[in-house]
């Protein structure tokens, strides 16, 4: 399942119902600083998780003003705890990939969060970079 909670806040109580009926969930927006990620064991204490923060820029460069924003992570249920890896993440928290292996098979999860769509060189380079994290897999 693939959720974009709007804020940890905004979306705990429905990621807490989708880990009822999913073993595996991926979701953006979750809004938390590298320092607060451990906030993500709150969902169900069956559920395992790897997150990472798209504030590190904004709160390393200076103090953060406005709304939080970004971040991608993946839980799942602890019994699957044997059969996950995580493989990889961008500097900016936009993308997150993991592995599982099930009855042999190795299967790569993508957690990515895409920029709105714009026409712009910006727009184009960012995508870029999100297109090559995943083919490196």
């Amino acid at each position: 399942m693939s959720y974009n909670m709007r804020g940890f806040q905004s979306g705990l109580a429905m990621v807490r119902d989708l880990s009822m009926d999913f073993s595996i969930i991926a979701v953006q927006e979750h809004w938390l600083r590298s320092d607060s990620l451990d906030r993500l064991g709150m969902v169900n204490d069956n559920f395992c998780f790897y997150g990472v923060s798209g504030m590190n820029e904004a709160v390393s460069s200076s103090l953060l003003k406005g709304r939080p924003f970004g971040g991608t992570a993946f839980l799942w249920n602890s019994c699957l705890n044997n059969n996950i890896k995580v493989l990889d993440a961008s500097p900016d928290g936009r993308c997150l990939a993991i592995s599982i292996t099930l009855n042999e098979k190795v299967v790569v999860m993508f957690n990515v969060y895409l920029p709105c769509l714009e026409s712009s060189p910006i727009y184009d380079a960012d995508l870029d970079e999100y297109i090559g994290f995943i083919e490196r897999y």
